[in-house]
C-alpha cells in the first residue's frame, strides 16, 4: 500500500522505524508506529482485570498482524492473514488518522461509517463548541 506524504512523515518522526499493523476492532485493521503498539501491551497487560482475557487479545493481535516498515518509496505491506481475512487485495483503501494510529478502511466501509455519523455532527460540533473546543 503507498502512504501519503503526511503519512509517511507522521512515521518518518518516530525514533523506531518499525511498524506494526494488525486488527484490534472486527473488520478492521490499523497501522500503528512501534512504540505505540509496544505502550498498548504494556497497559493491556497491566490494566486489564482479567490476565487471561489479555493474553488472548494481545494472542488475536499479535497473530493477526506483522511487524513491518515503510520502503524507500512509502509503501508498506500489509499482512498477508489481514489481506485475506478482510478482502483488502485490489480494493481501495481510505487510511484514517485516529490519534497515534492509523486505520484502514475499504471504500464502501468508510463511506458507509461516513453516513452513519453524518446526523450527529452538527450535535457534537454544539457540544464541543460549548466546552471551549474549536
Amino acid at each position: 500500500m503507498q502512504l501519503a506524504a503526511e503519512v509517511v512523515d507522521f512515521f518518518k518522526r518516530e525514533p523506531d522505524p518499525r511498524i506494526f499493523v494488525t486488527t484490534v476492532v472486527s473488520e478492521l485493521a490499523s497501522i500503528y508506529p512501534m512504540r505505540v503498539w509496544q505502550q498498548n501491551l504494556d497497559r493491556l497487560l497491566q490494566e486489564y482485570e482479567n490476565p487471561e482475557e489479555a493474553e488472548d487479545f494481545e494472542f488475536w493481535a499479535n497473530s493477526h498482524g506483522a511487524s513491518t516498515s515503510m520502503d524507500a518509496l512509502g509503501r508498506l505491506l500489509i499482512p498477508a492473514k489481514l489481506r485475506q481475512i478482510y478482502g483488502l487485495d485490489g480494493e481501495p483503501l481510505v487510511l484514517v488518522p485516529s490519534r497515534d494510529r492509523i486505520d484502514i478502511y475499504k471504500l464502501p466501509q468508510f463511506e458507509e461509517r461516513e453516513r452513519q455519523l453524518a446526523p450527529k455532527v452538527p450535535d457534537v460540533r454544539k457540544l464541543l463548541l460549548r466546552r471551549g473546543v474549536s
